[in-house]
């Protein structure tokens, strides 16, 4: 590609900021290899003792899990929030530490406030 060519895509296609996801992308990463862990485990179930109903049904939510990790929960987690997975405050705090124990949520809410 000439010099030129270079220069008009770069004015076409604008620069835009990424914010770093980097450990909410690890946990999804990590998330979605347990859920595959788990749907080969639903299988050998299924092979053994579980009808093949079953292990349709259970793969399914096991697919909405995964999606809801790559997507939906990303948006939902904040600093604060009523929900325990998606309390940052609370996923952080140590029950071993006195000094970064959150109990409850309103604990965790009363906290950061």
């Amino acid at each position: 590609m000439s010099k030129r060519t270079q220069l008009r895509v770069l004015d076409v296609c604008s620069a835009s900021m990424r914010t770093s996801l980097q450990g909410l992308d690890n946990f999804s990463a990590q998330g979605s290899k347990a859920i595959e862990d788990l749907s080969e485990i639903v299988d050998k179930i299924a092979d053994q003792a579980k009808s093949q109903a079953w292990a349709k049904e259970m793969k399914e939510t096991l697919r909405s899990a995964k999606q809801y990790l790559r997507s939906d929960y990303k948006v939902h987690v904040t600093m604060e929030s009523e929900v325990a997975d998606h309390c940052l405050t609370f996923s952080l705090s140590d029950p071993f530490k006195e000094s970064v124990t959150i109990t409850t949520m309103r604990s965790a809410t009363n906290a950061i406030n």
